[in-house]
């Protein structure tokens, strides 16, 4: 298992902007922690999977057969469906800022 930390600064936004505006934009993210598996494979259990799958009788996928696809479902039901490798853990800020570019006459008017 491997810890690391830093922190980052980026700008980055997903919107439109209007034309007859100025825009700031900050983003701010703070790690603190980092945790990764380094291998995750040795932290299956081989033998509860073994059993899971010896009682469900699979088959070879095939999304047009009910059963195959219920066995598939109560396959991921007992086991999940994925595995966790590693969290982080931190925070994000991001502003937007935006004023008129027009002048204040102009918008009184």
């Amino acid at each position: 298992m491997a810890v690391s930390g830093d922190a980052s600064i980026s700008d980055s936004v997903n919107q439109s902007f209007e034309e007859d505006r100025s825009y700031s934009l900050f983003s701010y993210n703070q790690t603190v922690a980092d945790v990764k598996f380094k291998s995750y494979g040795q932290s299956i259990d081989k033998d509860t999977l073994a059993t899971a799958i010896s009682g469900l009788n699979l088959q070879p996928w095939d999304p047009a057969n009910k059963d195959v696809v219920n066995s598939y479902k109560t396959l991921f039901n007992i086991l999940g469906s994925h595995i966790v490798v590693g969290a982080t853990y931190g925070g994000r800020f991001q502003m937007v800022r935006g004023c008129s570019s027009a002048s204040r006459a102009e918008q009184l008017t």
